[in-house]
């Protein structure tokens, strides 16, 4: 099974809900496999039987800022092979 570690620390739980209810309609409709997707303190872990492309998933979150506006206040970061980061950007002054 193929896990995938998402930081949402900088996501209201609002936003996290949705995050979640985004990721697991795009995984199933797209790819045909089914997700398991656990939220713990600022912590998404995603995992699933299929092999899911990193890229894709990173396209998935960009997508997700995109449609919820917060596109120029947050940006998807890689951690290395583990996961990615969501993190707010400082303000412009």
């Amino acid at each position: 099974m193929k896990e995938v570690n998402v930081d949402v620390a900088s996501l209201n739980n609002e936003k996290v809900e949705e995050l979640t209810k985004f990721l697991k309609e795009k995984i199933k409709g797209r790819l045909r496999t089914k997700s398991n997707i656990e939220t713990k303190s600022g912590k998404m872990l995603l995992s699933w039987k299929k092999d899911v492309p990193r890229p894709y998933l990173r396209l998935l979150l960009k997508k997700f800022l995109h449609r919820s506006e917060l596109k120029e206040s947050h940006r998807v970061i890689s951690d290395g092979k583990t996961g990615f980061t969501l993190r707010k950007l400082p303000e412009a002054k």
